[in-house]
């Protein structure tokens, strides 16, 4: 595919953004082909811009192995920072939510 990264993996984080975050107002991408064997781009980053202050940034590299026991089952991590908190989702499906001021996370799954 000429768009891998976006059509295979992107694709669906930024139906994720638009559940948790609505539609954006605007979007700007850098995209690039790390891997010269295959013809779509491999590494890019995303930047959504949804008001003056709330933006989220999805960055990604199919070439980056993520730490899982199981690489070929790594779907991403993530990190969503609010104001009272934020929640991590590790590559191995774990999720954590630091409450700011706290010393340490809390697992949650």
């Amino acid at each position: 595919m000429l768009r891998l990264l976006i059509h295979e993996a992107g694709l669906h984080r930024v139906d994720t953004f638009r559940f948790l975050l609505g539609r954006q107002d605007a979007m700007d991408a850098d995209l690039q082909r790390m891997n010269p064997v295959i013809m779509g781009e491999d590494a890019g980053c995303f930047t959504f811009r949804y008001t003056d202050v709330l933006r989220a940034t999805f960055d990604g590299n199919r070439c980056l192995d993520a730490g899982a026991e199981n690489p070929r089952l790594i779907f991403g991590i993530a990190l969503l920072e609010g104001e009272e908190a934020s929640l991590r989702l590790s590559a191995d499906g774990a999720l954590h939510r630091h409450s700011f001021g706290a010393r340490h996370e809390t697992g949650l799954v």
